[in-house]
């Protein structure tokens, strides 16, 4: 994989998501998901270069005229214009078109895809991802291909947005079963790695969604274990998965499993000086506690999230911590 593509990917998994915060609901606690869509802060922070083509040996062959054009759509794209980033891709587009060239279509295409699906234009991806599927499998890319698994993904979670949880359940079985395959034969090979955590840490997240925690919990689990082959404890997304394996532990109603999931977060957090989201855990940790009626220490670690999260102006986490604290409240004065 270029560069360009593992920095993208890397982003992706390892930076993505915003930690999940509580929130108390009568008559059952649950644990409150931020709003955790794909344009959500950072998630798919630039997905134009997550292209698996790249501007590498692959594209040497490609105008000068159509990589700048391309380059251009892209740095659009990170820039956030994205609007300026589609009418430069469609330039591109005929560029490559009237040179008939055949890759260069099918780059331009993969990066309109990969915009749609930032845009959460989630429809016009689908359309784009499938096309650039079908030109690589008429050159002759098999469906194990890396590039084909990566596209198989983002088409999984699309469809998982669309409402097809039994499309996006396939896809994502189908890149975990390819990815397994690859890691066998290349257990090294931290492109892999990369592609089979952000999976697993997708499908985990969807089973969430549907209340099939034993299922969710084993993925988190074994994106826990990938993420430290990786990059070690000290690393953000380790942080991230050990707090979903605490949601996972609490609505199995693993107490104990739970806290101390969070606390591993917590402790590892602090070591980062860019983990802006620890208010969110402190927050977990206050609701679990209420769970295990432990009011004193639900307070002390719904207020530590309060004033982290006043600190960081995170007004939604804020506003979760106050909720806990006043549960607090309500409960020590009975």
């Amino acid at each position: 994989m270029n560069m360009f593509a593992r920095r993208g990917l890397q982003a992706i998994f390892f930076m993505g998501r915003r930690i999940k915060t509580s929130v108390l609901r009568a008559p059952s606690r649950r644990f409150y998901s931020r709003a955790d869509t794909l344009g959500s802060r950072g998630m798919i922070t630039g997905l134009g270069f997550l292209s698996f083509f790249g501007f590498g040996k692959e594209e040497e062959e490609l105008e000068p005229e159509l990589i700048t054009t391309i380059k251009r759509s892209i740095l659009l794209i990170q820039k956030g214009e994205y609007k300026k980033a589609e009418q430069m891709l469609h330039i591109a587009l005929r560029q490559a078109q009237t040179l008939q060239h055949y890759d260069g279509i099918t780059y331009v295409y993969d990066v309109m895809a990969n915009l749609a699906f930032e845009v959460q234009e989630v429809e016009k991806a689908k359309k784009l991802f499938i096309s650039v599927m079908q030109r690589l499998m008429s050159t002759g890319t098999t469906e194990g291909d890396m590039k084909m698994i990566h596209i198989s993904l983002k088409l999984a979670k699309l469809y998982e947005m669309s409402g097809e949880p039994g499309k996006a359940e396939d896809g994502y079985n189908f890149c975990l079963k390819h990815l397994v395959d690859h890691a066998r034969e290349t257990p090294e090979d931290e492109d892999v790695l990369l592609l089979w955590g952000m999976t697993l840490d997708w499908y985990g997240k969807m089973l969430l969604s549907q209340s099939r925690l034993s299922e969710a919990l084993k993925c988190y689990q074994q994106a826990h274990k990938l993420c430290h082959q990786v990059h070690g404890d000290e690393h953000q997304q380790t942080v991230v998965l050990l707090n979903d394996l605490g949601t996972v532990y609490c609505r199995l109603g693993e107490y104990d499993q739970a806290l101390g999931h969070l606390s591993d977060a917590i402790l590892i957090g602090q070591k980062l000086p860019e983990m802006s989201d620890l208010s969110s855990i402190h927050v977990n940790m206050g609701n679990v506690y209420l769970k295990r009626s432990l009011y004193n220490e639900a307070r002390d670690a719904c207020y530590t999230g309060l004033k982290l999260a006043k600190k960081n102006n995170d007004t939604e986490c804020q506003e979760q911590a106050n909720a806990c604290l006043e549960e607090v409240k309500k409960l020590l004065s009975q």
